[in-house]
């Protein structure tokens, strides 16, 4: 379960987050963003900024990264109802008599064991959101004065917090004080689980740790609001993940396509080489063998053997051919010495020589192989066989028959 909720997560959300506060001093706004990344289960700080200037905070903001809002100015009015049981609508009543909830906005929250309820003009809120909203700045959700803090208090083992605006007081009889809208000059830093945060961002950063950790959402009248943003953003970063799922998918498709492709084109090409050479064995085959074929009409006399015999001889031994092989003379009945004017011309009876190349070792011994078991073989031998280069190699090979009369 709780893999599946880390994964909803990142899904929702992603692993980077803004929080933005706004507050004032005067009549100035001020803006302080912090930039939050999730690595396993670490929250890093990778930028604190700090401004007047709205444009310049949005130009650090992202459409795909979410923005966790916490409204702190001073038309911001915060008050502490105690242990109060009430909730809702008649929890501000009881803070606000009269409130008119057509035109404000409440937000209720729990600090400790104290209750407190902020509330706001819905226009200021609203002319916030809609600059934000302008420039494509993606808002998750909103908060309003203290809420911030809620998710912090318990990882803030001090008795005074300090902020941008407010001081928040803890006593041993579990009594709190808060001072709004009066501006600190310190700065502080807090340890929360080991990670420094500066006192100007505390409201920020607890903005996003109330989302992230899927927190109890607060009594609010603009939960449909901040839900719709919500939903808005989640809606458009699964559309996002879907897009380049399937954008990475189409490429994986055409990269696994293009290496089949590849391998069953080098294949043909091989293949195709295989029958070019094939063809052009066979035509230095046939050419030899006319050859062959003219001598043994010269010399039919001359020679015992059958010209039906000498054919079966070469069908067979062309038969077991390899293509690694070629043959570049095959004589019949050879001459043991060079022609010789005023002598006789002798020949080497029961035997046959061939003289060729190969271009591949393994296959030259296993032809022989085959040869010595041809029934009409007898005494093969390799009178030489002399390295080309690369891998050509040439031989000369003598093959006697079983049948010395042939």
């Amino acid at each position: 379960m709780l893999v599946i909720q880390r994964l909803l997560t990142y899904i929702n959300l992603g692993n980077l987050y803004h929080g933005l506060e706004i507050y004032q001093t005067g009549d100035q706004y001020h803006y302080s963003l912090i930039k939050v990344k999730k690595r396993k289960q670490e929250l890093l700080v990778e930028e604190e900024l700090e401004s007047e200037n709205l444009e310049a905070v949005i130009g650090h903001l992202k459409p795909s990264i979410p923005l966790f809002l916490s409204f702190n100015t001073k038309g911001v009015i915060t008050k502490d109802a105690g242990g109060s049981k009430q909730a809702g609508k008649d929890l501000a009543n009881s803070l606000f008599p009269n409130m008119d909830f057509n035109t404000l906005f409440y937000e209720a929250y729990h600090i400790k064991n104290h209750v407190f309820v902020s509330i706001t003009k819905k226009k200021d809120l609203e002319e916030i959101l809609a600059k934000l909203e302008k420039t494509r700045v993606s808002v998750f959700s909103f908060h309003l004065g203290l809420s911030g803090i809620a998710p912090l208090a318990g990882y803030l083992p001090v008795k005074e917090i300090m902020g941008t605006t407010y001081i928040l007081s803890t006593f041993e009889s579990d009594q709190i004080k808060v001072l709004m809208n009066t501006p600190q000059s310190e700065q502080r830093t807090y340890e929360l689980n080991g990670l420094p945060i500066n006192s100007k961002f505390l409201l920020a950063f607890g903005a996003i740790i109330s989302s992230i950790q899927n927190r109890r959402k607060n009594d609010s009248n603009f939960l449909e609001v901040s839900s719709s943003k919500s939903t808005e953003f989640t809606n458009k970063r699964r559309l996002s993940l879907l897009v380049r799922f399937a954008l990475i998918t189409f490429l994986m498709v055409l990269l696994l396509n293009f290496i089949a492709f590849d391998h069953y084109f080098k294949k043909v090409e091989n293949l195709t080489e295989e029958i070019a050479l094939n063809k052009t064995q066979l035509e230095r085959f046939r050419v030899l063998k006319e050859k062959v074929d003219q001598r043994e009409a010269r010399l039919g006399k001359a020679l015992s053997s059958s010209n039906s015999n000498v054919s079966f001889y070469f069908d067979q031994i062309a038969e077991i051919l390899p293509s690694s092989i070629s043959f570049d003379q095959w004589l019949y009945q050879p001459m043991p010495k060079p022609k010789r004017d005023n002598k006789p011309i002798e020949y080497e009876y029961g035997k046959m020589m061939i003289i060729g190349e190969t271009n591949n070792r393994a296959d030259f011994t296993n032809w022989l192989s085959k040869i010595e078991e041809l029934n009409w073989t007898s005494n093969i031998e390799t009178l030489e066989f002399d390295y080309l280069g690369k891998n050509n190699s040439m031989f000369k090979l003598s093959i006697g028959f079983a049948d010395e009369n042939q």
